[in-house]
């Protein structure tokens, strides 16, 4: 077995223990910006998690803007 095949099996056995990992950890019926946050956490490109939870990057990246601007909002009163 050579480097490049043996860099594209652990990079098949990572993703895999990745979404065990994810199962495992009740994130398996949790929201797509929750699971992809964790997946992102164990060291997945943005594009490897896509691809994993059926979606593109450009839809991870709305999402995580969205959830970063709803969660800056709290506390703060609206002025008119």
């Amino acid at each position: 077995m050579d480097n490049e095949e043996e860099a594209q099996w652990m990079a098949v056995i990572a993703k895999s223990l990745a979404v065990l990992a994810m199962h495992s950890s009740e994130l398996g019926n949790s929201e797509m910006m929750t699971k992809a946050e964790f997946l992102e956490g164990l060291g997945l490109s943005r594009n490897a998690v896509a691809s994993m939870l059926g979606t593109s990057t450009d839809s991870l990246r709305v999402m995580s803007s969205r959830k970063k601007k709803k969660g800056s909002k709290r506390g703060k009163s609206k002025k008119s």
